[in-house]
C-alpha cells in the first residue's frame, strides 16, 4: 500500500462530528434574516393581542367601540408589513439615495410641528402634525432618517474617517434633528436619538474622550434643562426619586406628580404571577393605567395577563432581535450596511429597554412606546422601516448573497433537467 493510500485510509477512519439540526440552521447563510423576521413577527403578534386586550376599556370610553383601537392597530400592521416587504428587497445604492431625501424630509416635518394650525400639542409635548386627513409624530420616522443618513455619511467618508473632518457634518446634521425634538420638549425621543448617535459613533471608531464623552455631557445637560424648566416633567422626576434614599432631598420643595400609573404598573406585573390572569383579565386597564394601558404601559398588561413567563418571552424576543442586528453588523461587508444595521438595532433595543424599565418603575416616565407592541401608527410604521433595513442588510451579507446567487442560477437548470425528455441509450 502506498503512503498516499495509507494517509487516505487514516483520514477516513477519523470520526467526523455529526451535524445537528441546530448547527445546520445556525450556519445557514440567511440565518440573520430569519432571526430578525421571526422575532419581529412574534413580537407583532404579541402586540396585536396585547393592544386588543389593553385598549378595550379606553377604546370603549373614547370611541364607543371596544375594538376601534384594535382595528386601527391592525391597519397599521398591514401598512407596516408592506413597508417591510418593500424595504427588505432594496440595495445599498437605493438606501444611500433615499437617506438624504429622508433626512431633509424629516427636518421639514419637524419644523412643521411649530407652524400654527399644523402642529399639535398633547400632554405638554408639541410633537404632532395634523394635515386633516392624517396626524402623526414626525420624530418617529426621524429616527430612521437619522440612522440611514448617518450610515450614508460614514460610507461617503470611509477613506477619510481618521482625520475626523466628517465629524462636523455628522454633529451638525444629527444635532439639528435633536435640537428640533428638544424644542418639542420630548425627553424620551431625545434620549433615543442621543443613544443612536452614540452607538454609531462608537462602532465607527470615534475617540471616546474627545468626541463621545463631550456629547454625553452636552446631551445630559440638555435633558436636565428640559426637566428643570417643565413643572410637569419635574414633578414626575420628583415622584420617582423621592422614594430613593439619599436622592429625595434634592427634590425637597418640588411638587411631586400625583399620577399613580407607575405604581399601578408594578401592581399589575406583580399580580400576574408565573402564568398571569389570562388574556383579557387585566384589572389595571380598567382605570389604574388610564390611557397608557395600550401605549406606554402595554408591557404591564402583558405581565398581568401572561405572567412572568409571558414577560420573559417578550424580553427574550427583543434579545434575539438585538443579537441578530449585531450579528448582521459584524457579518456585513460594507461600512454602510454595518452602520445601518447597528443604528437600527440600537434604536429598537434602547427604546425597548427604556419602556420596560419605566413599566417596572425603574426609570421616570418619559413617554416612549414599546416597539411592535404599543398602540400607535407613527411608531409602528417607523419601526417597520427599521426592520426592512435590517432585512436588506441581512440579505447582503456575503454568504447570503452567494447563496441567493447560487439559488437563482441552479433553479432553472434543475427545472430544465427534470422537464427534459429522456433519450434512449
Amino acid at each position: 500500500m502506498s503512503a498516499i493510500s495509507m494517509e487516505r485510509s487514516k483520514q477516513s477512519a477519523v470520526p467526523t462530528q455529526p451535524k445537528t439540526l441546530f448547527s445546520e440552521w445556525w450556519s445557514h447563510p440567511l440565518a440573520s434574516f430569519y432571526l430578525v423576521l421571526a422575532s419581529v413577527v412574534l413580537l407583532s403578534v404579541f402586540g396585536l393581542v396585547a393592544v386588543a386586550s389593553a385598549s378595550s376599556v379606553w377604546s370603549h370610553f373614547d370611541d364607543g367601540n371596544s375594538w376601534a383601537y384594535t382595528i386601527r392597530h391592525l391597519s397599521f400592521m398591514g401598512g407596516g408589513a408592506l413597508i417591510v416587504w418593500a424595504m427588505a428587497f432594496t440595495n445599498e445604492k437605493f438606501l444611500r439615495r433615499i437617506a438624504w431625501v429622508g433626512f431633509f424630509l424629516a427636518v421639514i416635518l419637524l419644523v412643521l410641528v411649530f407652524v400654527p394650525g399644523i402642529g399639535r400639542e398633547y400632554y405638554g409635548n408639541r410633537s404632532w402634525v395634523n394635515f386633516g386627513f392624517m396626524q402623526f409624530q414626525p420624530s418617529e420616522p426621524a429616527k430612521a432618517a437619522l440612522v440611514l443618513w448617518s450610515a450614508a455619511l460614514f460610507a461617503q467618508w470611509q477613506q477619510r474617517l481618521d482625520n475626523l473632518k466628517w465629524l462636523g457634518m455628522f454633529l451638525a446634521g444629527s444635532g439639528l434633528i435633536v435640537a428640533l425634538v428638544l424644542l418639542e420638549k420630548d425627553v424620551g425621543t431625545v434620549c433615543v436619538l442621543a443613544m443612536i448617535m452614540l452607538a454609531m459613533l462608537w462602532f465607527v471608531g470615534a475617540p471616546f474622550w474627545k468626541v463621545i464623552l463631550p456629547i454625553i455631557a452636552l446631551g445630559g445637560a440638555g435633558v436636565l434643562g428640559l426637566v428643570i424648566f417643565s413643572a410637569e416633567r419635574l414633578g414626575r422626576f420628583a415622584a420617582f426619586f423621592a422614594g430613593i434614599p439619599g436622592l429625595g432631598r434634592f427634590f425637597e420643595g418640588v411638587h411631586a406628580s400625583t399620577s399613580d400609573q407607575p405604581l399601578n404598573s408594578v401592581y399589575g406585573l406583580a399580580s400576574g404571577g408565573w402564568w398571569g390572569l389570562g388574556i383579557g383579565a387585566s384589572r389595571q386597564k380598567w382605570g389604574g393605567l388610564y390611557n397608557g394601558a395600550q401605549t406606554d404601559y402595554v408591557f404591564s398588561v402583558i405581565g398581568e395577563e401572561l405572567g412572568l413567563v409571558g414577560s420573559f418571552l417578550v424580553i427574550f424576543l427583543f434579545c434575539v432581535l438585538v443579537f441578530a442586528g449585531v450579528r448582521i453588523c459584524i457579518r456585513s461587508a460594507t461600512l454602510f450596511y454595518k452602520m445601518a444595521a447597528i443604528g437600527m438595532t440600537a434604536w429598537l433595543g434602547v427604546q425597548a429597554v427604556v419602556n420596560i424599565f419605566v413599566a417596572l418603575n425603574l426609570l421616570p416616565v418619559v413617554g416612549l412606546p414599546l416597539p411592535f407592541l404599543s398602540y400607535g401608527g407613527s411608531a409602528l410604521l417607523a419601526e417597520a422601516i427599521a426592520v426592512g433595513v435590517l432585512l436588506a442588510c441581512a440579505r447582503h451579507e456575503p454568504q447570503a448573497m452567494a447563496a441567493l446567487r447560487v439559488k437563482r442560477a441552479v433553479s432553472p437548470v434543475v427545472t430544465g433537467v427534470v422537464a427534459a425528455p429522456r433519450t434512449k441509450s
